[in-house]
């Protein structure tokens, strides 16, 4: 027997004027006062306004528009030293501390969009667009993430120096910071800075021996070339391919 008094039919409509009734004609006060959840980062409430939400569409987009407001409002507060040119100049390798920094930054809101709004697109666009505004508010943005690549693929620099003093157990996959290094790239507004400074940096590696590794060279211009495009990374792969061929042809 249908323990149900209601003609199936009529459920979807059911559904809808409740939605209504319980979740859309309070969106303003749902949304009104989410800083205190953003600031706890609790997730746990983020979740559940998410689930509620979805139900009626369109409903999410005002908490995308804050939380877009929310990562720009931390990441500016995060980056706060190399936001001032002349704080930055007194820190000690600003570029670390730039490209390191932004990386806990973005894992710690990227693991907000993925558990507390199901990886929704809406929310990967607000951390997008959030992203881009902190990273391009840094001065010389493009030249810190060139001078953090030098120094991990330049044998001499510092960051490779600190990777290969670590213990075995506590390597660090190079493979993982270059992907650190692209997605921090792909926020950079000013890419053609980017091409020039580094294509300068390469070529001093390549004509003076001191890349750490060939293999890693080419796989960071791999994952510029996956990010940008072939165009983009031609001209480095052509300094790239020359240098290897004239070192075959003098063997």
């Amino acid at each position: 027997a249908n323990s149900t008094p209601l003609h199936p039919s009529t459920l979807p409509k059911l559904r809808r004027i409740l939605e209504k009734a319980l979740v859309e004609d309070h969106l303003q006060t749902l949304c009104s006062d989410l800083q205190p959840i953003f600031h706890a980062f609790d997730i746990e409430n983020m979740a559940r306004l998410y689930r509620l939400l979805s139900r009626v569409p369109g409903a999410t987009k005002p908490i995308q528009d804050k939380f877009r407001a929310f990562v720009e409002t931390s990441g500016m507060q995060s980056m706060t030293v190399l936001r001032s040119e002349e704080a930055s100049k007194s820190t000690e390798r600003p570029e670390k501390v730039f490209v390191e920094d932004f990386g806990r930054f973005f894992d710690k809101f990227n693991a907000v969009v993925e558990k507390g709004f199901s990886y929704e697109s809406g929310f990967q666009v607000a951390l997008d667009q959030g992203c881009s505004r902190v990273v391009n508010s840094v001065p010389n943005a493009s030249n810190l993430l060139v001078a953090y690549c030098h120094s991990l693929l330049d044998i001499n620099g510092p960051l490779r120096r600190e990777l290969e003093s670590l213990p075995a157990k506590d390597t660090v996959c190079h493979e993982a910071l270059f992907e650190k290094c692209t997605r921090l790239f792909r926020y950079l507004d000013d890419k053609e800075q980017f091409q020039r400074t580094y294509a300068s940096r390469l070529a001093k590696r390549l004509i003076f021996s001191s890349s750490a590794t060939i293999d890693d060279e080419a796989a960071m211009l791999g994952y510029l070339r996956d990010t940008c495009g072939i165009e983009y990374t031609s001209r480095l792969q052509r300094m790239f391919s020359d240098i290897q061929t004239s070192a075959d042809e003098s063997e």
